[in-house]
């Protein structure tokens, strides 16, 4: 069955592209017919995208579909007003992403905190839908700790981080950290992303970060953080009654070693951050399916940025997002302009990026 949606949208992408092939795209946009949630009901009149990515894990091995370019090359063409709403959660008016912030994601650029936060909000939801029998993870936000908080006392660290975990339970309706095998907690240190995952039933924590800087030298990398968030989840565990807390405050902190991390990689560390907490579950390296080849082989980079298009995909067309009404509207107008004018709008878009993300502060 093919949604009518994709159909129209097809059809308006073919007429306004006679020049590019689309037929070997199609395949991707036929809807499974098992999957009620992936095909838009008939008797619909609003035709609201629906997910492609329902309760999955976003494939690295596939080229990007049809419907990935398009969306990709509609949010990073910067057409419409920076501070329009692409992403919200109903009910949460936190949630709320805008158009220049999903715009890290384009090529080469910093991803922002704010879609690293989506993106933790999101991956709790699907978390919900797993069988009985799967290890349960927890994604915490990036602001678990303000970075002045370091230089504070102990106890101010406490009660900032308390409040935030007991935040995080609430939003995402987990009754306690007994319920949790996995905990992520990611970290933004010296403009680096990196996760810290505690595994609770073990009382085991690995630092995961993409970079493969100062191996050897621990606490030069990371001057103590991951030491104090070890002893402040302890204390969280202590206070609330989970198992293992005292055990906790002695785990021994070790540092992951992926044959995929990098030494020349400056600016990417917010996707493998992105997908280390979409795949990472508690496995030995050998046996984690995380997808990415080596720094040093050819296709890494690649893998990236294709990435980078899949998850600004995955958010825009989630059914958490509650703008996705207005998403179909604006692509749909975009859609419809002929190459020349897309390609202008790109150009213009990567041309004035910076520019344009002074301006909001985001760099």
């Amino acid at each position: 069955m093919l949604s009518r949606w994709y159909l129209r949208v097809f059809q308006m992408y073919q007429s306004a592209s006679s020049q590019r092939s689309c037929d070997q795209n199609i395949s991707h946009i036929i809807s499974d017919e098992k999957d009620e949630e992936n095909v838009v009901d008939s008797t619909d009149e609003t035709l609201v995208p629906t997910s492609p990515y329902i309760n999955r894990v976003v494939e690295l091995s596939e080229k990007l579909t049809f419907v990935e370019k398009i969306y990709s090359d509609w949010i990073f063409s910067a057409r419409g007003f920076e501070m329009d709403v692409v992403f919200q959660i109903e009910d949460q008016p936190d949630s709320g992403l805008t158009r220049i912030v999903l715009e890290t994601l384009s090529h080469d650029e910093y991803v922002h905190f704010v879609v690293v936060n989506v993106w933790a909000r999101i991956l709790n939801h699907e978390e919900k839908f797993k069988a009985g029998d799967k290890i349960k993870r927890l994604f915490c936000t990036y602001q678990m700790l303000d970075g002045g908080t370091y230089g504070s006392s102990y106890e101010m660290m406490q009660a900032e981080f308390f409040g935030n975990m007991i935040k995080v339970l609430k939003e995402e309706q987990v009754a306690s950290l007994k319920e949790v095998d996995l905990l992520f907690i990611p970290f933004l240190q010296s403009d680096h992303f990196y996760l810290v995952c505690f595994h609770m039933k073990k009382c085991q924590i690995a630092v995961i970060d993409n970079n493969s800087l100062y191996d050897d030298s621990f606490d030069l990398k990371y001057r103590g953080w991951p030491e104090k968030l070890r002893h402040l989840v302890a204390d969280f565990m202590l206070i609330h009654g989970v198992v293992g807390g005292r055990k906790m405050h002695k785990a021994q902190i070790s540092r992951l070693k992926m044959s995929w991390r990098t030494v020349d990689n400056k600016v990417d560390c917010g996707i493998f951050l992105m997908r280390h907490m979409e795949t990472f579950e508690g496995s030995s390296l050998r046996c984690w399916r995380c997808g990415f080849v080596k720094e040093v082989d050819c296709g890494q980079k690649e893998q990236l940025d294709d990435l980078r298009c899949k998850y600004a995909t995955k958010i825009l067309l989630h059914y958490l997002n509650a703008r996705r009404q207005f998403v179909y509207n604006d692509s749909e107008a975009y859609i419809v302009l002929d190459a020349i004018e897309r390609e202008r709008l790109k150009e213009q878009a990567r041309g004035s990026r910076v520019e344009r993300m002074k301006l909001y502060c985001l760099v």
